[in-house]
């Protein structure tokens, strides 16, 4: 019985480091996988990233013209 438990457990580890391989391989799935973690960070910290809330604003400022306070506009 143990070694029947030992083949099944090397057996998990081949699939998972194959799992893996494969993975790295495909460059698209890669990327796919970092655009997704990238947009988890930013739904995490999006507080730290723009602590402007979203109900705040100021209306009559709006649409203007580039200028030094707004260098491309508004």
């Amino acid at each position: 019985m143990n070694s029947l438990n030992e083949l099944e457990e090397k057996g998990q580890k081949r699939r998972k480091a194959n799992f893996v391989w494969r993975f790295r391989r495909n460059k698209l799935a890669v990327i796919g996988f970092a655009i997704v973690i990238i947009c988890f960070f930013i739904a995490i910290f999006a507080n730290f990233l723009a602590p402007t809330s979203y109900d705040v604003g100021n209306l009559t400022e709006a649409r203007q013209n580039p200028s030094w306070a707004h260098i491309f506009g508004t």
